[in-house]
């Protein structure tokens, strides 16, 4: 069984550009309603000051193009790298769910993509957002392979004030302890605006303000417990991620999102390669011995917006 956080990619933006009643029009999606006006040159939308607070039934479609360079190192210091061009989708939807018996808002990002020459991939990641009395929406939890984690504490992810001084930033663990098993991750996240711009994509036509993002993630898997309760992890079980992300994004707060994203990823794993199992004597616990090996991952990605769905 493989435990690990989803999304060497899906995780980079979810976290500080987290992405949220599209009727006809001149371009597919327009007009939204009065909180996103319409710009004097035609259909289009104004990014606009406030947010509006992501709703369940919001619904978002990205394009991806990029490129993603592996290199993975085994124990004996052999290292085989690729680098290929990528090209996919990324859909992030709001849905009512509860955390731990709570009412809460989920939002799920898929990222489907296909490096040249190699299979598609699928990515997921779940996040929990409460809105706040301010208006600005906390990550409070996330689930990852059928695990729930509540955030400690949670943090801002969607700021409620837009201006040109406008920034935000947090911290927070998502911790699991199970037995010998055990999960943790630490993440901080800064967001600020740079400027506005106008901007144009396959969706139609934005007013937007232009921001600088970045995220710093450390993940770390005991394997212990899964070994003693399963019998065994398969090589390539991921025992420790490190994760730099950095953006420049171009955000609607009148969508609830961003309409275009360019990020790059920085990405170091720890992999169980091998491992042995000494038995202890005369009641003493037993030991393990572990080899590891190593990957990187670099990933240039643009996203942009090609379809949206508002919620009323």
């Amino acid at each position: 069984m493989k435990t690990t956080f989803k999304s060497s990619l899906a995780v980079a933006f979810v976290l500080v550009s987290l992405a949220g009643c599209g009727g006809g029009g001149g371009i597919s999606g327009f007009p939204d309603g009065p909180a996103a006006a319409s710009i004097p040159n035609g259909p289009g939308v104004i990014g606009g000051p406030t947010l509006r607070a992501p709703k369940a039934g919001d619904s978002y479609t990205y394009e991806i193009t990029g490129t993603l360079k592996r290199d993975l190192t085994d124990s004996g210091g052999n290292t085989t790298s690729h680098n290929s061009p990528i090209t996919g989708t990324c859909t992030r939807t709001v849905t009512d769910d509860t955390l731990f018996g709570s009412p809460a808002l989920r939002l799920t990002e898929t990222m489907s993509y296909t490096p040249q020459g190699d299979l598609p991939v699928v990515e997921v990641r779940d996040y929990f957002l409460l809105v706040q009395g301010d208006g600005s929406v906390w990550i409070v939890g996330q689930k990852n392979n059928e695990r729930v984690t509540q955030a400690s504490p949670g943090y801002t992810a969607f700021m409620p004030n837009w201006s040109l001084t406008a920034s935000v930033s947090g911290t927070a663990s998502f911790d699991e302890n199970i037995g010998l098993f055990s999960a943790t991750q630490d993440v901080t996240t800064t967001q600020s605006v740079q400027g506005s711009e106008d901007l144009t994509s396959t969706s139609g036509a934005y007013t937007t303000w232009k921001t600088a993002s970045s995220i710093n993630e450390s993940e770390n898997y005991d394997p212990r417990g899964l070994i003693i309760n399963n019998g065994n992890v398969s090589d390539g079980y991921v025992a420790g991620i490190t994760r730099q992300t950095s953006a420049t994004d171009w955000w609607a707060p009148s969508i609830s999102s961003f309409v275009k994203e360019q990020r790059t990823v920085n990405e170091h794993d720890v992999l169980v390669q091998s491992y042995t199992y000494t038995a202890g004597t005369g009641g003493a616990a037993g030991s393990f011995t572990f080899v590891y090996r190593n990957q990187t991952k670099v990933a240039n990605l643009t996203l942009v917006l090609k379809t949206r769905n508002l919620a009323p």
